[in-house]
């Protein structure tokens, strides 16, 4: 027989632990050579003859292989066969042999990012681009409940194409070594892990082992729960270096210092960056684990800094466009109101007006100054803050003109409301109604300040909603008359007031005149008409009357793709609704497109970070829960609730409706623990934001309830269904207790 012939060496059953040496077989992978190895155990780059391919094959020495070190390479194992993704190092296999178990992992060619910092091949704009891609594959890792626990610079590759890939999913599980220096017993790293690279190990007060000390939590270092928050922490620390070249902590401090130091977040400062990126990584490296961005916020936050300069670009230009925006809402509304009062206003009211006008013009003028380079001195200013400016000084001045200052307070507040800054737009709105209370004759301005801070109320769920909304109607109808639009504007706002606290009774009547006015005002085709169509079907909707909802949907659908352009958030609302429509009769694969076509248009318009995207989000997540796609809908759920608390607060009871979604989606999949402090949190917050006895409050109770019966726990169940009522179980749109957002939170022009 030819030498070529001769198989090659085999590690058979009851061969000893040795170390494999090239040219031998595992299983049908043959050892090509020794990549990397420490203390544990061994990395090796291999060929699987089976499929014709190059592999790292990861081992942990037998004389090693006790039971716990066992757990942890199959925990690792099993981790990395859920994530699926381009930045996470990928498996393809877990071999056992009495001489060791192995991991057979994606091979990856290149360098790890240590190795690529010291040798200086990295510029300011590829570092940035790898920490964006870093912080994609932690938020896939942590959408699916995977915590990395030791994310450091050596465990991040940058493959020969420039692609990242993170490695060591779930194997370091204890305190380790100051910086990369070994403490205790090392252990390698991952596939295209480099020799020399180890992670030690420490036992802490609770005996578990997570990973390198000065890239840990503090929690971790406390040995305390680790969480994703954990990671963020590290990540934080993985940016400082990253960066700034400098690590968080000063070099060559002995363990039991650092450990100290960690245990504390006592972290040297971040220098050198931009002021945006510092504060980023100050956030990350919080001591309390609830204040840090999760990862998909901290990946938002990266790429707004690096389009920095093209946004610098934009600026004048976007600036211009805002205050001309500004500029055109304040004419219009001039102009409105001049024709509106014409029959009761005098000639010198016409002239009082034209000097408003001309004062507001002079005032803006000097807003906008400061945009002008000799005046910004080299600086830009965004539209954003020109806003916030004006804001400010309309309160500094304008004090001998409070019409025009109540004009413009309301203009600018307006436009917070549609931006979804619902905290800013308040007190701007508050005080144009208190100024305009105070002038002679103000009549329909003061109807027109209540009821922008009505609508703005009712997205803060406060009490004074329906007081302020009744005033403006009863204002409107006195001086236009009960079949004017403006009347249909105010009526559409109070019918959502009542829809959203789930007074269908009252709504719907509402609905029914505000519709009777626009068809006969405005006409059959007519923009307005589709909004309060669209408003009626929701209610029939939560009536269970879906055949007449599913008719005015339509209706509503065919005025406005007629009337508006394909990208209108309009046209995205009746789309959103009849997507719920779908979704109650449980034809998720109908509904699913729907919503993705809504949020699509919605993102256009509002951007990413806006409270109708949150509501969206909810309800896409509900669809994929019900087609069965629970990773897309786990991780949909959770981006709604981070959203909602950003926009909204962590007590608005929105953010109680997203929990509540995700506590159900836990609950049916039996993962009671997890979903139980979500019941805990979302019934608190919607018995302080409704009044006892409403339904609002009985359907989380009852879904708590079904958990508690779920585990064994009558008793308790029982008294949650006591204090939930004898009221009858809530309409489910999307998931249990689902809102129609197009009903319970649309904002009206």
């Amino acid at each position: 027989m030819a030498p070529a012939d001769l198989p090659s060496p085999r590690l058979e059953p009851g061969a000893s632990s040795r170390a494999p040496l090239p040219g031998e077989k595992i299983g049908h992978i043959r050892i090509v050579e020794l990549m990397a190895e420490g203390g544990m155990g061994a990395v090796y780059v291999g060929f699987d003859e089976k499929l014709h391919r190059e592999v790292a094959l990861k081992a942990i020495r037998g004389d090693r292989l006790d039971a716990a070190a066992k757990a942890r390479f199959l925990r690792e194992a099993r981790a990395l066969s859920q994530l699926d993704h381009p930045g996470i190092c990928a498996i393809h296999d877990y071999l056992e042999t009495p001489g060791g178990d192995f991991l057979v992992l994606e091979r990856i060619r290149g360098c790890n990012l240590r190795q690529a910092l010291d040798a200086g091949a990295l510029d300011p704009a590829a570092r940035l681009r790898i920490a964006e891609q870093v912080a994609e594959a932690l938020g896939a890792a942590h959408s699916q409940g995977i915590i990395h626990r030791d994310l450091k610079l050596a465990n991040i590759m940058l493959t020969e194409g420039g692609a990242v890939k993170v490695l060591d999913f779930g194997l370091a599980q204890a305190v380790g070594a100051a910086g990369d220096a070994p403490v205790g017993e090392p252990v390698s790293g991952t596939a295209g892990t480099a020799a020399g690279d180890a992670t030690g190990y420490v036992r802490t007060a609770l005996g578990s082992l997570v990973g390198t000390v000065a890239c840990m939590s503090p929690e971790q270092a406390r040995g305390e729960k680790v969480t994703t928050a954990s990671d963020m922490y590290a990540f934080g620390l993985f940016l400082q270096e990253l960066l700034t070249g400098e690590p968080g902590y000063e070099r060559n401090l002995p363990p039991h210092l650092l450990l100290v130091k960690v245990r504390e977040a006592d972290t040297l400062p971040v220098l050198g960056l931009a002021p945006d990126l510092t504060e980023l990584i100050e956030a990350l490296k919080s001591l309390a684990p609830e204040v840090r961005p999760a990862a998909m916020e901290a990946l938002r936050r990266l790429r707004w800094s690096r389009d920095k300069p093209k946004r610098r670009l934009r600026a004048l230009a976007l600036t211009a466009a805002v205050l001309l925006l500004v500029l055109a809402g304040v004419k219009y509304t001039l102009d409105l109101r001049r024709e509106r009062d014409a029959a009761l206003r005098a000639r010198t009211d016409a002239e009082q007006a034209r000097r408003e006008a001309e004062e507001v013009s002079s005032f803006l003028a000097g807003i906008f100054k400061v945009s002008d380079p000799g005046e910004a001195r080299g600086g830009t200013i965004t539209a954003r803050e020109l806003l916030d400016r004006g804001a400010e000084r309309i309160r500094q001045g304008l004090r001998d003109q409070p019409a025009s200052r109540a004009r413009l307070l309301d203009t600018i507040g307006l436009i917070d409301h549609k931006l979804g800054l619902y905290g800013q737009a308040r007190p701007l709105l508050e005080e144009a109604v208190a100024i305009r209370r105070r002038l002679p004759g103000a009549g329909l301005d003061l109807a027109a300040s209540l009821q922008h801070l009505g609508q703005v109320c009712q997205m803060q769920h406060r009490p004074e909603t329906e007081a302020l909304l009744r005033e403006a109607l009863a204002i409107q109808e006195k001086r236009l008359g009960p079949g004017d639009p403006e009347v249909a504007m105010t009526l559409n706002s109070l019918g959502i007031y009542y829809g959203y606290g789930g007074e269908l009774e009252k709504a719907e009547p509402i609905f029914q005149r505000a519709l009777k006015i626009r068809q006969a005002a405005l006409g059959p085709g007519h923009p307005d008409v589709a909004m309060t169509l669209n408003n009626l079907a929701l209610v029939r909707t939560q009536q269970k009357r879906y055949g007449e909802a599913d008719e005015l949907f339509r209706r509503a659908l065919a005025i406005r793709e007629r009337a508006l352009p394909p990208d209108h958030p309009d046209l995205a609302a009746t789309l959103e609704s009849l997507a719920l429509l779908a979704q109650s009769q449980h034809r998720y694969a109908e509904a699913l497109p729907l919503h993705a076509r809504a949020l699509k248009i919605w993102e256009k318009a509002l951007g990413p970070d806006h409270h109708r995207i949150g509501l969206v989000t909810t309800n896409l997540a509900s669809c994929y829960d019900g087609l069965g796609r629970d990773r897309e809908a786990e991780a949909a759920y959770r981006r709604a609730i981070a959203l909602h608390e950003k926009i909204l607060g962590t007590e608005h009871p929105d953010v109680a409706f997203s929990l509540l979604n995700l506590a159900n989606f836990y609950r049916n999949r039996k993962r009671y623990a997890e979903a139980e402090g979500l019941y805990r949190r979302a019934v608190v917050i919607d018995e302080r934001a409704f009044p006892p006895g409403s339904e609002k409050i009985a359907g989380p109770l009852r879904d708590y309830a079904r958990l508690l019966r779920a585990t064994g726990r009558e008793r308790e169940a029982v008294a949650l269904e006591k204090r939930a009522g004898v009221a009858p179980a809530p309409v489910e749109l999307a998931a249990a207790s689902a809102r129609p957002p197009g009903l319970a939170h649309r904002r009206q022009r």
